[in-house]
């Protein structure tokens, strides 16, 4: 698993590639906990265009995330899922909870909002 991570607009943009699992869970908790944290952004945005494989720890990974944004007032959105990642989420309800969106610019819209649109 690869974790590319930058600050855009106030919003911590995690971009995730290859397997998140049993193995690679506890390295996803840990960066993203560490960088939220650091960067002091209030929001999360997750991109997993690479992901290819998500299992119940990865799942518990998202799920861990979410609570914390959460619990500060901040929102979670995940986008650009492939199918099979996709099915995963649904399944574990995590589109009810979180905000999913196709591309990243609409997940970030759906963070910020009109108020930071570029025309």
């Amino acid at each position: 698993m690869k974790i590319e991570m930058a600050i855009n607009r106030g919003v911590l943009v995690v971009r995730v590639s290859g397997q998140l699992d049993v193995h690679t869970s506890p390295q996803f908790s840990a960066q993203i906990d560490k960088a939220w944290l650091e960067s002091g952004a209030k929001n999360l945005l997750v991109n997993f265009c690479d992901t290819t494989f998500v299992d119940s720890s990865g799942l518990g990974a998202i799920m861990g995330r979410f609570k914390k944004v959460k619990a500060c007032g901040g929102k979670m959105v995940c986008c650009d899922l492939q199918p099979q990642v996709a099915q995963v989420l649904n399944f574990a309800g995590i589109y009810r909870l979180c905000g999913i969106e196709r591309t990243e610019s609409e997940a970030m819209e759906k963070l910020l909002g009109n108020r930071n649109r570029k025309y």
